[in-house]
């Protein structure tokens, strides 16, 4: 999974929980981030990135939900799932591209 997500950085793409509208569909718990780690969870202006669809939990880049943990609780869950049963990014669905991961390769790239 990780040369995947290094992959499509390095074809321009930027973290899902990074979107502008992220608030819409995930909570981060700021007090279970690492210290020093709470830059991986800035949100970046429309006129920074593009969203291409839908906001997928599933992508391949979007974080698990203890990425980043001090503490082994949440630092990102679903919007209204306090107990993370939805599971975020992809390694519990095998760790390969999710749909929408292709459909934002294909949009970027005119293909």
């Amino acid at each position: 999974m990780t040369a995947i997500h290094e992959m499509m950085h390095a074809a321009g793409f930027y973290h899902t929980q990074s979107r502008y509208d992220r608030d819409a569909y995930v909570d981060i718990y700021w007090e279970n981030i690492m210290d020093g780690y709470a830059y991986a969870f800035d949100m970046y202006d429309s006129s920074y990135i593009t969203n291409y669809n839908d906001y997928d939990l599933n992508s391949v880049m979007h974080y698990q939900t203890w990425a980043f943990s001090k503490n082994g609780l949440p630092t990102i869950t679903a919007k209204n799932d306090p107990d993370a049963t939805i599971y975020l990014g992809q390694p519990h669905v095998g760790g390969g591209f999710a749909t929408s991961d292709i459909v934002k390769l294909n949009e970027m790239y005119n293909c």
